[in-house]
């Protein structure tokens, strides 16, 4: 998937207040194979760095800063959630493995 264009249909969706838009661009990235790192880097950062440079230079609007913000936040808390859920997941499979009642 070309980022450029990732970022750009994201940014969208942000400016726009389209939580579920957003959601679905993340969703079909994930699906890609991305990791939440890789979206960090790659999605979240470089759009937050555009908003607040756009905002900064009153190029959008103070409640389509927010929005896009808000909803970038979200989605960023999401993404690290799931990753820590897959991870307890793992290490609660791990601990049954080796047969013991802690995770080591």
């Amino acid at each position: 998937m070309n980022t450029e264009i990732l970022v750009e249909r994201l940014f969208q969706q942000l400016i726009n207040g389209n939580r579920q838009g957003a959601r679905a661009i993340v969703q079909e990235v994930q699906d890609g194979g991305w990791s939440a790192e890789r979206c960090a880097f790659d999605l979240y950062w470089p759009i937050l760095n555009l908003l607040h440079k756009l905002y900064r230079a009153d190029q959008i609007s103070r409640i389509s800063h927010h929005f896009a913000t808000r909803i970038l936040r979200l989605l960023a808390d999401q993404i690290v959630a799931l990753r820590s859920h897959a991870a307890v997941d793992v290490g609660a499979k791990r601990g049954r493995i080796l047969g013991d009642n802690r995770i080591r």
